[in-house]
């Protein structure tokens, strides 16, 4: 044998061995196996078809949600005590019994997927929903592998653990009349079918409202006019511009709410709003960057966090249309304040808390970098308190730097029981830089000794926080941050002096007294958290590109820790 044959010998015998050895491995019972998996993985492959879900949802949707997970979420709703005590507050019901409903509980499980997307249909046109009108809720679901053994259920009218299905001319349907679901109709029943591999359903008294669904799945419709700020709205799961374990969409909202999983501890939710009304209030307002924010633009830089109950930093835009709303054409009132400013309002308690009728409750402070307000002006928190403390002594010194003081009058005779119980005052300083405000006790408004000049060694400060605004949030607008246990206290004990208060005055309706209480209550039901922040910011545009039809997005993000 010559020396090319040689070489073309070793060069085909590797690829013999290799062929040997596939031929060892896959013998004609391994080939058998391979092709009956192969055939049932086709068989049973069902990809989620996201854009035709969210295309089932009728045109006369008034809101929409998209599910991450719906049946985990489910389960951590209705163990989170925040949620639910709250929701009870708002409802003026209870709605412990949903916890226990062991019908919602295995039909989530045993029938919705990963994704899920469920919209309120206002069949009336009244643009309200009500069940008892004929109002439904339409929804679609991925359900995946399960499509084949879903289909030979709804086929044999039957599912384990849920029992029976009811039908009506050719609808199946799960009967929950026997079960209470809160708010629902009148003999509520879950009308179902499996459609190109989608489950859909309704939550309604009229089975055939399910056609509505069915009908537009099987002709791929366009996207509801609910979805009008999104083209594509299913593309804002791959998005982070806001939390995607629950998305939501309403009628009136140009734009999108995101809330993170209901399993967490901490809650997160933001909405994103693309409305031209919104960009036009923007649109001359200054942010956190522009406008320089620094600790020594707030009066209260000093203080411990830990002493605050809220704090805030904000453009003084959000006064002025404050001002906007609460002016009468009857009572109209002169602006007072000016875009683009920054303004600071915060309620702080232990040592700087303020005594009324032996309860302590947080002292009130206010500043802002516009310092050109008239020097007899009666503004802001003096304006109501001026009425309670009768001011008995005032100083002015200069127009650049001035102080001006309201303390409480001295009782005139031993029973003068509303005089003895006023131990605050108020304080105004006016300087180059900035003009303060504020409600604090009587002791620190006598001897100028409202807030502290320097910080204690070693404390995170709120102007060490404004810091961290300045560095992180440069395109904010508004950051707040609350104690809520310190608030749920504070309010607590506004509620009890309000008691007393309606007792000797007829100014206060019961109608607002009855909200303060419902205010109070959800406030104690949000105390089981520990923080309550709040921002309004804008989003670059880079982020949202082909996400919202625009690129000018406006943020409210929601965090409780």
């Amino acid at each position: 044998m010559n020396k090319e044959n040689q070489d073309n010998l070793k060069s085909v015998t590797p690829l013999l061995d290799f062929f040997g050895r596939m031929k060892q491995r896959f013998t004609i019972r391994r080939c058998v196996i391979l092709c009956i998996l192969l055939a049932l993985f086709i068989f049973f492959y069902n990809p989620t078809k996201i854009d035709v879900m969210f295309g089932a949802m009728p045109n006369n949707a008034i809101a929409a949600v998209y599910v991450n997970s719906l049946s985990k979420e489910w389960s951590g709703a209705m163990k989170n005590n925040i949620l639910m005590g709250s929701a009870s507050v708002i409802a003026k019901e209870d709605l412990s019994d949903l916890r226990t409903n062991e019908g919602i509980k295995w039909t989530l499980r045993l029938l919705t997927g990963k994704d899920s997307v469920v919209a309120a249909i206002d069949t009336n046109g009244d643009k309200q929903f009500d069940f008892g009108d004929g109002d439904y809720l339409a929804g679609t679901t991925s359900i995946g592998f399960r499509r084949r053994i879903m289909e030979l259920l709804w086929h044999i009218k039957y599912v384990p653990g849920l029992g029976k299905l009811s039908t009506d001319g050719g609808i199946r349907y799960l009967d929950f009349s026997k079960h209470k679901v809160g708010p629902s109709p009148r003999n509520p029943v879950l009308a179902l079918d499996v459609v190109d591999g989608i489950l859909c359903v309704a939550f309604t008294a009229n089975p055939e409202d399910l056609h509505d669904i069915t009908k537009r799945v099987k002709t791929k419709q366009t996207t509801s006019d609910i979805f009008k700020a999104t083209d594509e709205p299913w593309k804002l799961r791959s998005s982070n511009a806001l939390p995607k374990n629950f998305m939501i969409w309403c009628r009136d909202f140009y734009g999108v709410c995101g809330i993170s999983s209901l399993t967490e501890k901490s809650l997160e939710i933001r909405l994103l709003n693309a409305n031209k009304e919104v960009h036009k209030f923007f649109e001359n307002v200054g942010d956190f960057e522009e406008l320089m924010l620094s600790p020594e633009n707030i009066s209260v830089q000093n203080v411990p966090v830990d002493n605050a109950v809220f704090f805030s930093v904000f453009n003084n835009r959000l006064l002025t249309a404050i001002e906007a709303l609460t002016n009468s054409e009857k009572h109209p009132k002169k602006t007072i304040f000016k875009d683009n400013y920054i303004g600071s309002f915060s309620l702080l308690a232990d040592q700087y808390s303020i005594d009324i009728m032996g309860k302590k409750i947080p002292s009130i402070h206010f500043s802002t970098t516009q310092t050109d307000f008239h020097i007899d002006s009666d503004i802001l928190l003096l304006e109501p308190v001026a009425d309670i403390l009768k001011s008995s002594k005032r100083n002015s010194i200069s127009a650049s730097n001035w102080q001006k003081k309201e303390l409480p009058p001295k009782a005139k005779n031993p029973f003068d029981f509303a005089s003895a119980a006023i131990k605050f005052g108020a304080y105004a300083e006016q300087t180059d830089l900035l003009y303060k405000q504020g409600i604090a006790s009587l002791n620190s408004v006598k001897s100028d000794m409202v807030l502290p000049e320097t910080a204690l060694s070693g404390a995170y400060t709120l102007g060490n926080m404004v810091e961290f605004f300045a560095e992180e949030c440069g395109t904010s607008y508004f950051i707040g941050y609350c104690d809520l246990k310190k608030l749920s206290t504070s309010i607590n004990l506004l509620q009890e002096n309000l008691k007393l208060v309606t007792m000797f005055t007829n100014k206060i309706k019961k109608e607002q007294i009855q909200d303060f209480t419902t205010i109070a209550l959800v406030v104690d039901k949000l105390a089981e958290a520990e923080t309550l922040s709040v921002g309004v910011s804008r989003i670059e545009d880079k982020k949202l590109k082909h996400l919202l039809r625009t690129n000018q997005v406006y943020c409210l993000s929601i965090n409780l820790k």
